[in-house]
């Protein structure tokens, strides 16, 4: 795979925004606001580098770096970050090449040095290190790593571009564990009507599920805004001990997922779940696949799929229910975050 840096234009802003959403979703300690914080230094003037990495056609990295200020003052200082990398790309040098390419033109534009909020061990590569003259509030100082490059540090806490306080227009969703705790709240979704209607013949058998943990499944509830609205689970079908999906090949994920609370329906929520569940699978690099299973009848939630890029393959039952089985490949999850797939007149990505 070879790997091209280069600066960002206009067109690329759909992409980058996908992409940091999507390298995000899996990460440990990421707030759901970055591709948001992206944008709004883009907005405001003050992306100083703003470089992608392509890769197949592709765009499949992003870095930003603006300017910082130490107690205050500007003094020719600069922050690193938001660093992006598609999901299941890792391990290819591509986060490598886009920072080694930032520094590269800060030190080209004489820039005084730069900070980065993250793993020392990784970012010590590149020379940065922990600086005791410099600080960033509520951050634990390892964790506040500076380069100099052409002055020393000064002395002061630093504060990055106000864009970094961003918050989403529809609240931040994030996907935790459920758990024992959340019992009488998937009982009391089970009983929505419109849960009924999308999954009218199941049993999910909470009691009893909710405290195993096998190797092969996720049980996720979705929050917004830390309030729950909606529950996925992630299988790997090969694996299942049901075998509900019968002989299927390995690397692959089936999913199913929906919104409980009625009055949180229609507002962009699903999309928004579904696209950190898929991140969260191709992840994986040895998934080659995502599975879903809609009724055959449920019109809406076929379109719903085929705008994330799944494609028909085929109506098959399972035990009682009519199904319309979907899928989505890692080829065109790549090129619906990356590239320039576009929604046709039926909905779906070409």
């Amino acid at each position: 795979m070879t790997v091209r840096v280069r600066a960002e234009i206009p067109e690329d802003a759909a992409a980058i925004a996908r992409v940091t959403q999507a390298a995000f979703a899996v990460a440990e300690h990421a707030d759901g606001t970055e591709q948001f914080i992206v944008a709004a230094l883009r907005d405001a003037g003050a992306l100083a580098v703003s470089l992608v990495a392509e890769a197949d056609g592709l765009i499949v990295g992003h870095v930003a770096v603006s300017p910082v200020a130490v107690d205050g003052v500007a003094c020719g200082w600069l922050g690193l970050g938001p660093v992006s990398v598609m999901p299941g790309r890792h391990g290819r040098g591509i986060g490598t090449a886009l920072i080694e390419a930032a520094l590269d033109r800060l030190r080209r534009r004489g820039a005084a040095g730069c900070v980065v909020l993250g793993e020392p061990a990784y970012y010590g590569r590149f020379g940065f290190r922990a600086d005791l003259r410099l600080s960033l509030p509520e951050v634990p100082p390892d964790y506040f790593l500076a380069l100099a490059i052409s002055d020393s540090p000064p002395a002061g806490v630093v504060s990055f571009h106000e864009a970094f306080d961003t918050v989403p227009p529809d609240g931040i969703i994030r996907l935790r564990p459920a758990s024992g705790d959340d019992l009488d709240l998937l009982r009391r979704w089970d009983e929505q009507p419109h849960v009924i209607a999308s999954d009218p013949d199941s049993d999910w058998q909470w009691a009893s599920e909710l405290p195993r943990n096998p190797p092969w499944r996720d049980q996720l509830i979705a929050e917004l805004d830390r309030a729950p609205i909606g529950f996925v689970q992630v299988i790997d079908p090969a694996r299942e001990d049901s075998h509900y999906w019968g002989d299927v090949p390995p690397n692959l994920r089936a999913v199913d997922i929906w919104i409980g609370e009625a009055d949180q329906l229609g507002r962009g929520h699903g999309t928004r779940i579904m696209n950190q569940v898929l991140a969260r699978c191709f992840a994986d690099p040895a998934v080659d696949a995502v599975l879903i299973d809609p009724l055959a009848g449920n019109i809406r939630a076929h379109r719903f799929y085929r705008r994330l890029g799944f494609e028909f393959v085929e109506k098959r039952y399972f035990g009682h229910d009519h199904c319309a089985v979907h899928r989505l490949d890692r080829a065109r999850f790549e090129r619906a975050v990356g590239g320039t797939l576009r929604v046709d007149s039926d909905g779906a990505l070409r």
